[in-house]
């Protein structure tokens, strides 16, 4: 299996850290792991990945960059799944899909938003992304906001 995780930085924090152990638990069981962080940056949790995994630096300034997307597109098309962390990714992933040859069964999303107990809002763009998105929740809170507030039918607590 292929696995692209994707994620805007590699900065310190919580999403971050999920990335890095899913990556080293993915290639730890054989799997052929790519890394795609979206924006320019020192990135210093990347020296924590295993050396065999793939790293991509896209190093995007302009979201809307024709250059951005169709390289997105070349890497993505190397793999069976594009794990993408975090909602503000996935807009940005599904957009890129529209202008691309990104198969969107191939999107899993990894919600890792922790203020879901105080705030349940949603525009109706993710919410009709994260429906249509295998979804990877982190609580079961999650997973229930997933399944009744967007009517996501592929929901998973992770």
């Amino acid at each position: 299996m292929k696995i692209l995780h994707v994620i805007d930085t590699l900065d310190i924090g919580g999403a971050e850290r999920v990335v890095i152990t899913l990556a080293n638990i993915f290639v730890a069981k054989e799997h052929e792991i790519g890394v795609l962080i979206l924006l320019p940056g020192n990135h210093p949790l990347h020296n924590l990945l295993n050396k065999s995994i793939k790293i991509f630096f896209l190093n995007r300034k302009n979201k809307f960059s024709v250059l951005c997307i169709k390289e997105i597109s070349s890497i993505a098309e190397n793999y069976n799944i594009i794990h993408v962390h975090m909602r503000h990714n996935l807009r940005y992933i599904w957009f890129v899909s529209i202008f691309s040859s990104i198969k969107l069964e191939k999107i899993f999303f990894h919600d890792h938003y922790g203020n879901i107990g105080n705030n349940q809002l949603i525009d109706v763009w993710t919410k009709k992304i994260i429906s249509k998105s295998i979804y990877l929740g982190v609580s079961k809170e999650l997973y229930k906001w997933a399944t009744k507030k967007c009517g996501a039918k592929k929901a998973y607590v992770l």
